[in-house]
């Protein structure tokens, strides 16, 4: 914090050096914006930070538990599979789901989801920032966007084909469990519903 003083007090004695007065007032504003920008993004860094190191000493959830919680079925979408961990994550509780209407083979759902606790905490850190950046982008056959659905932010991105399209949804659950789903032949909103029938958030109250 007294860095950035230092920044601010510097720009605004280079900034009385100018002859202009309506030029000397516009760069001292513009200082005066920089070094809150960069006061937002370190405070928005350390919260990041905190939150991580809080997960650090959680227990992450056991194979048992994730096995009593995951959902047989999300409305129309029956459970094919599912895999439990991962070879290149040592120590980090990972669960992959894949879903399919048996009645419309082309709607599938797969979802991936990370536990931030313990040595998942790692992982953790961009997903915490999805909600503190802004994004949006839009073509004629989709868009991918940072927003938020039912108070989550998140990262999604559509994408819309002439026989088929394609969805892709990442955010976190309860600054702990990291969501990566992607389906296709879904709408957005759909989707979104499939999302919340998951009770992600259920993973820490099954026992």
């Amino acid at each position: 914090m007294k860095l950035l003083k230092t920044m601010l007090l510097s720009a605004i004695l280079v900034c009385l050096s100018c002859k202009e007065d309506n030029s000397t007032l516009s760069k001292i504003n513009e200082a005066k914006d920089a070094v809150e920008s960069t006061t937002n993004i370190l405070s928005t860094v350390n919260e990041a930070k905190e939150k991580v190191e809080k997960l650090k000493n959680t227990k992450p959830v056991t194979p048992e538990t994730i096995k009593a919680w995951m959902p047989e079925a999300l409305d129309d979408l029956k459970r094919q599979k599912y895999k439990l961990g991962n070879a290149g994550l040592v120590n980090i509780s990972t669960i992959d789901l894949d879903y399919r209407n048996p009645d419309d083979m082309p709607k599938n759902l797969h979802v991936e989801i990370i536990d931030g606790a313990g040595a998942g905490s790692a992982m953790i850190y961009m997903y915490t920032m999805i909600g503190k950046t802004t994004m949006e982008s839009e073509t004629d056959n989709g868009y991918e966007k940072i927003h938020k659905r039912d108070g989550i932010a998140v990262k999604e991105r559509y994408r819309k084909q002439k026989y088929n399209s394609s969805i892709k949804m990442e955010f976190l659950v309860n600054d702990r469990f990291a969501v990566n789903a992607r389906g296709n032949n879904i709408e957005p909103d759909e989707f979104w519903k499939y999302m919340k029938a998951l009770e992600v958030e259920e993973l820490i109250k099954t026992k």
